[in-house]
């Protein structure tokens, strides 16, 4: 079984830190998922994203460095949806992006400390 899962990442033209949102519910802090599911990073706000980078971080006395198999820093305009592996815990993970104004500027934007927890999927023996 495999669940997906949307990370929807809200700016605006006046102001640089992102706030953001785990299956349409807004977050400040964690949000769940399973080894195997997917989440896919949605940019919502002015412009185009031309930049956009994750960096992850374990918060927990383990040395992995992302819950993803895309690895620690991940360009999420290449790889917008996201595989989570195998390895329960937590992580921090932060987001740091650009957009591309209607007047042919850039903004840069910051979403600096989400946080996703991997647990076993309910029912399962692992």
């Amino acid at each position: 079984m495999q669940d997906t899962y949307t990370l929807t990442v809200t700016y605006t033209l006046d102001q640089e830190r992102a706030t953001w949102s785990y299956n349409n519910v807004d977050r400040e802090e964690c949000c769940d998922a399973h080894p195997g599911d997917l989440v896919d990073v949605i940019f919502n706000g002015p412009g185009d994203v031309n930049q956009a980078v994750m960096l992850c971080g374990q918060m927990g006395d383990e040395k992995i460095s992302s819950p993803f198999i895309q690895g620690n820093q991940i360009d999420l305009t290449k790889t917008p949806t996201l595989q989570v592996g195998k390895n329960l815990g937590r992580w921090g993970f932060s987001l740091a992006f650009s957009a591309r104004n209607a007047d042919g500027t850039s903004s840069f934007y910051y979403l600096p400390d989400p946080e996703v927890v991997i647990r076993n999927r309910p029912g399962s023996d692992d």
